[in-house]
């Protein structure tokens, strides 16, 4: 899949090609992260003036910002502190159990700085998670199911959990840790079947549905998981 964003008042739209889609789909995720998706013989500046023509649209449906909470729980061993400091400016630190953002006295937590520090001390925490995790589970579910790679790699990414690519190479989003692990191996065994079979098409159903009989149903439980890339 090839993709693009754009930014239109102040708002990140994110456009994705696909050769499944027929039509431009324009959805908004729980996180306000906008998403058009279009037929891959299209050219982007369509998928941007219909962007654009469904602004008010968006700012009137994109959900207010989520504000990130003390004792939060990042992934699968972190929670997320605040902690007050007689320092001037925002710093933040991670170790095993706790990812901390150290803030001035005179300073909230709803703060934009804040919580922008708070998202990237948890990027960290999910990181450092899933490189040690996911691996691991990865190898296991292959072993178990039959299939081989090449490489995995632990990245960040915006609008999908995971990719396979033709030589095998598997890219897998850090943001994969804030889900259950019954979502976590439905991405894994996803990017495994790619290994066999690149396009959705039955036969990728098929072969999948094969090592995970509810693969359909965890499919749809995974759209209500926003990520915070």
């Amino acid at each position: 899949m090839k993709s693009k964003q754009y930014i239109i008042d102040g708002i990140t739209i994110y456009v994705t090609k696909r050769s499944t889609n027929r039509r431009i789909r324009l959805s908004i995720a729980g996180n306000g992260q906008v998403k058009i998706s279009m037929p891959h013989w299209l050219p982007y500046n369509v998928a941007l003036e219909f962007a654009k023509s469904k602004i008010d649209w968006i700012k009137q449906k994109s959900p207010a910002p989520v504000i990130l909470e003390p004792n939060r729980k990042v992934g699968k061993n972190h929670r997320l502190l605040f902690k007050t400091t007689d320092k001037s400016s925002i710093t933040t630190r991670l170790n095993e159990l706790e990812a901390i953002v150290y803030i001035p006295k005179d300073i909230s937590i709803n703060n934009p700085l804040v919580q922008d520090a708070a998202k990237r001390v948890i990027k960290k925490a999910l990181l450092s998670q899933a490189k040690t995790l996911l691996p691991i589970r990865l190898r296991q579910l292959a072993i178990q199911c039959g299939y081989s790679y090449n490489e995995v790699k632990i990245k960040s990414l915006k609008t999908r959990w995971g990719s396979c690519d033709s030589h095998q190479n598997i890219t897998l989003n850090l943001y994969l840790m804030e889900l259950p692990w019954e979502l976590i191996d439905y991405v894994l065994l996803h990017e495994l079947n790619h290994t066999k079979i690149m396009q959705h098409n039955p036969k990728f159903w098929n072969t999948l549905t094969t090592n995970l009989p509810d693969c359909l149903e965890l499919k749809k439980q995974l759209r209500s998981y926003p990520t915070l890339a």
